[in-house]
């Protein structure tokens, strides 16, 4: 029998620092852990790691996470910094990154990841570095990944981290939610600026009361009067409160609602016809 202190070497012998591996390394690795667990009397080790191994059974299974188990040739997390960010090169003004048809489950582990990688790697400049090129990351649909008392899978909300700390590395957030009342209550209440649409749920209206202490009814009634485009901006951004027409994009994009009594209407004419 191997004992444990000969294992290690052979294993330290095999594995260099920093080496990258095939992912499904990490189902034998664990079986191995799970083995040697077992052979020193821990019977309900496998019980107690169930979860573990289904979650990442799930990631080395599922199609849709083909995307985080191909390195594309990147194996290092500085070269995936600069293909996401761009390097001294080639800089990247703008970087959108397509989320509309992930899970949640893997939607919450790339946000999660990804802002992880750039927060730590703001906080390795000092000086003057932290001082230039600020990088803002805007958040839409923001409910769906910075929620208030939710069970995170990496057991902890980076977001909220970064809306205490990310100003000291000149690292932003700019969020954006058409749910107020889910989103959490550290990121909301570190935010400086709001901009605030037409909102008619009260449970929303409620929650943004809480969270601002200084939102007066005022503001409530210009919010729930404002009219498609129109918004209503207040704090660091701006001396006093201002009620905002939005200008139109152009081109405008693809999202004007459907006029369901004209179709309806239209279907019943040309039946008759």
């Amino acid at each position: 029998r191997t004992d444990n202190a000969q294992a290690q070497e052979v294993i330290n012998s095999k594995i260099k620092n920093g080496e990258f591996f095939d992912h499904h390394f990490l189902k034998i690795a664990a079986d191995l852990i799970l083995l040697e667990e077992e052979a020193r009397g821990n019977r309900q080790i496998r019980g107690y790691t169930a979860t573990m191994l289904t979650r990442l059974d799930y990631f080395l299974d599922n199609p849709d996470c083909d995307f985080m188990r191909e390195s594309d040739g990147i194996d290092s997390v500085k070269k995936y910094i600069a293909e996401l960010w761009g390097n001294e090169q080639e800089k990247f003004q703008l970087v959108i990154i397509d989320t509309s048809e992930l899970s949640p489950d893997i939607l919450e582990t790339l946000t999660s990841v990804t802002s992880r990688l750039l927060f730590d790697e703001r906080k390795k400049l000092i000086d003057n570095e932290r001082r230039e090129n600020p990088v803002h990351l805007v958040l839409d649909e923001a409910h769906r990944y910075i929620k208030k008392h939710y069970d995170y899978l990496l057991k902890e909300n980076i977001f909220e981290k970064i809306a205490r700390e990310g100003r000291k590395y000149s690292f932003y957030l700019l969020v954006s939610s058409q749910r107020p009342s889910e989103l959490s209550e550290t990121v909301l209440s570190q935010c400086a600026n709001f901009i605030i649409h037409r909102i008619q749920n009260e449970k929303d209206m409620h929650y943004i009361q809480a969270i601002l202490p200084y939102f007066s009814d005022d503001f409530t009634n210009k919010i729930k009067q404002s009219l498609p485009g129109e918004a209503l901006a207040f704090g660091n951004c701006v001396s006093m409160p201002l009620h905002l027409k939005i200008h139109e994009a152009k081109p405008s994009p693809n999202s004007k609602n459907c006029n369901i009594p004209k179709e309806w209407f239209n279907d019943i004419v040309e039946t008759r016809t």
